[in-house]
């Protein structure tokens, strides 16, 4: 296995490389162009305070969550920041409601809030009615009955409605369609997850801090530009008539960078719900591998690559060019054998060469074994029944060589949710398989994607540098990818 910081050219995650890298690269150019106006404005007399130090702090952040990021989040914890279960529930859908089990911090933010019942209960002395809540939606402002819609959703904790169509387009935590009709509006659901998450942390909000220094620097050169638009205005009189066709206005500087930044922001928060959905998929994993046992395998699969290389027909009209070559990637992890795991397994199964493997935990070695495979094909279709024949001609020969792993359905597998690893020949052919897990598309395959993208740059490298290596076909790349096999 290879490791090493995820970085553009080391990770073939196309959401990091869109939300995070490309993202933090946006963020760069913002703040040097913010800085060039700046000092556009002011004659060169000064730019963007502290501009050096902002972009270390960019650097800092954009590596704090490829690494440490992950982990500081954690099942259950009383920053929200790092509190998986509050930061993947949805309080108004059941199916996805999952309540914090964990003690709330030494300086909570209180009790959690009384309910609209209890409230006028203890006011009243009676059970609560609609016009207890307010007579207009809190998205639009339009009274209850707007267009028809005599029907509204009313907050459970405060006086707040909303029209269902309204819902839809002011907040994403909505009510499933087998939901019991109650709903919390979203100032309410953050004043219950206050309640056992008032504690912060400095790292996870320096994002926040970073954006808002830009904001800053955006409001100073807003207001040096102020006076030099005001100049260039025209005046009432020297305008164009009411009767021209079409009238423009120059948009200053300040606006674009603030409307990019706006993008930027959007973006960031999808990278960062990624980043929590990828690491809330990994605990299939972790899951596994406690509860494991020696006769059985995790299994992590995953396409890291279509590589162009083209090798030419023959003379037959049926022998066409093959275009395109797909690289599919396997991590195996298992349970590394004791002494007399060993032993017994040696009684069990003949031929078995211990000394390729790593010592046993007990001489020192791992509690685990990782083994990567890559698998080469000159079809890039894909599809079922290529994804089956990849997947049973990696698995097939690494539990012959592993004779105790190949016990029928007792290992596990992990993979994504496309239709082509969906398909139930895998489990037909594929024996050893028995529990599978499949991922949100992009998420829980750090590890599978990290060393297919090193492979891959090294066998760029092998085919642009000194070595020319010509790849035509899938045979090509076997010898190849050979060389770059390391133990550890």
């Amino acid at each position: 296995a290879q490791y090493v910081l995820l970085k553009y050219d080391t990770c073939c995650c196309g959401i990091c490389r869109l939300l995070g890298f490309d993202n933090y690269d946006e963020l760069r150019e913002i703040i040097n162009e913010l800085n060039s106006e700046i000092r556009r404005q002011t004659n060169d007399e000064r730019g963007l305070p502290r501009l050096a130090q902002l972009h270390s702090r960019v650097d800092k952040e954009e590596e704090f969550r490829r690494d440490t990021y992950l982990t500081h989040l954690r099942n259950n914890s009383s920053c929200g920041s790092h509190c998986l279960r509050m930061l993947l529930s949805a309080h108004n859908d059941p199916a996805f409601r999952s309540p914090c089990q964990h003690e709330g911090p030494e300086l909570g933010a209180g009790e959690v809030p009384r309910t609209m019942e209890q409230l006028v209960r203890d006011a009243h002395d009676r059970k609560t009615k609609k016009s207890d809540w307010h007579h207009t939606c809190e998205s639009c402002g339009a009274p209850r009955g707007r267009g028809g819609q005599s029907n509204v959703l009313m907050c459970t904790h405060c006086e707040a409605v909303v029209h269902p169509a309204c819902l839809a387009t002011w907040h994403n935590d909505q009510p499933s369609k087998g939901n019991d009709g109650t709903w919390t509006c979203p100032m309410c659901v953050r004043d219950i997850d206050d309640v056992l998450h008032a504690s912060g942390c400095s790292e996870c909000d320096e994002a926040g801090y970073i954006t808002s220094d830009v904001n800053l620097g955006i409001d100073l050169l807003a207001r040096l530009e102020a006076p030099s638009s005001a100049a260039s205005s025209p005046s009432p009189s020297s305008s164009s008539s009411s009767s021209s066709p079409s009238s423009f206005r120059r948009v200053a500087a300040s606006e674009m960078l603030r409307a990019r930044l706006a993008s930027f922001l959007e973006k960031e928060s999808k990278y960062h719900g990624h980043l929590i959905q990828d690491r809330n998929q990994a605990v299939f994993k972790g899951t596994v591998l406690q509860n494991m046992g020696t006769s059985s395998f995790y299994l992590l699969v995953d396409y890291w690559a279509k590589l162009g290389s083209v090798k030419p027909g023959g003379a037959a009209c049926c022998e066409g060019d093959s275009v395109g070559i797909s690289a599919h990637g396997s991590m195996f992890v298992y349970k590394n054998p004791t002494k007399a795991e060993r032993e017994a397994i040696s009684l069990q199964h003949e031929g078995v060469d211990w000394p390729e493997y790593p010592k046993s935990p007990e001489e020192g070695g791992s509690a685990f074994c990782e083994e990567h495979a890559a698998a080469y094909c000159d079809d890039a279709k894909q599809d079922q029944f290529h994804t089956k024949s990849v997947m049973e001609a990696t698995i097939a020969p690494f539990a012959r060589a592993r004779p105790w792993l190949g016990l029928s359905r007792c290992s596990f597998a992990q993979s994504d949710n496309a239709s082509n690893y969906r398909d139930p020949t895998i489990e037909v052919d594929c024996g050893p398989l028995g529990t599978r897990c499949f991922s949100v598309a992009g998420m829980g395959k750090d590890e599978g994607d990290g060393n297919g993208a090193v492979n891959k740059r090294q066998l760029w490298a092998m085919r642009d540098g000194p070595q020319g290596l010509a790849f035509m076909c899938a045979a090509d790349y076997t010898p190849a990818s050979k060389t770059l096999e390391t133990t550890g």
